[in-house]
């Protein structure tokens, strides 16, 4: 197994350019991860390409929100911010 390490994220620059390409191939390989138990529940089977849309997403939201200067509204993302 292959860990996702921050060698492995895109600066936000790079991930803005990309990103409406990188979200569609995702979401699609995400498509075939998932097992509907009944109908009330379904499991989500993460990898690596899941976590690092995840972890790419939370930093946009993060910058996003340091540009704003709302920091009352990350609520969680702030014990998850790598300092960057």
């Amino acid at each position: 197994m292959q860990y996702l390490t921050r060698d492995n994220l895109m600066g936000l620059e790079q991930y803005a350019a990309i990103r409406p390409t990188f979200r569609a191939e995702v979401m699609a390989h995400k498509r075939d991860r998932q097992v509907a138990i009944g109908p009330y529940a379904t499991l989500y089977f993460e990898d690596r390409l899941t976590m690092q849309y995840q972890v790419q997403e939370m930093l946009r939201h993060r910058a996003r929100v340091r540009v704003r200067g709302d920091r009352g509204r990350t609520g969680g993302l702030q014990s998850a911010d790598p300092g960057w």
